[in-house]
């Protein structure tokens, strides 16, 4: 389920630079800005956060909130993410910040518990989803708008096959 996830939200670039253009990039990133909504859950605070902090890595770890806790976590201790952000977490981190974001929110103890409670695995995969990406997900809606459940799907199914 962390291959399917990671592969699915960086679409196997370490950032949204690997697919669109750094113009782009910069207007895509404006809705994380401090005055958007998206920017406030983020934590992002500064004009140019929502760029200095836009996704990176493996899982896509977005937001001064996340780099912070990040760059601050013991086994991290790395004052220069929060100062370089993206291109530096994923020239340096790629790997670190999905598995700490992973761990950080409990995710592989959620699957766990659903598993040994009896939820259908595709089920507990879609739920993992999104509780990295919190797009808006209902148990009702797996089309395939903003959370992509198709892809989703198809990518966790053929690295289960493999496996």
């Amino acid at each position: 389920m962390f291959l399917a996830i990671c592969a699915h939200e960086s679409k196997l670039a370490l950032t949204e630079a690997g697919w669109l253009s750094e113009n782009a990039v910069r207007e895509w990133c404006k809705q994380y800005e401090p005055g958007t909504d998206r920017g406030k859950r983020l934590g992002n605070t500064k004009d140019g956060d929502g760029y200095l902090f836009r996704g990176a890595g493996y899982i896509q770890l977005s937001g001064r909130a996340n780099y912070e806790s990040f760059a601050s976590d013991v086994r991290i201790n790395d004052p220069l993410v929060v100062t370089r952000g993206a291109n530096y977490v994923a020239d340096n981190y790629a790997w670190e910040t999905a598995c700490w974001f992973w761990n950080s929110n409990g995710i592989s103890n959620k699957i766990r518990n659903d598993i040994a409670g009896g939820v259908d695995k595709e089920r507990v995969f879609l739920q993992a989803s999104n509780a990295v990406y919190r797009g808006n997900y209902s148990s009702s809606n797996t089309s395939d708008g903003e959370f992509k459940w198709n892809n989703r799907l198809s990518l966790y199914r053929q690295i289960a096959e493999t496996l």
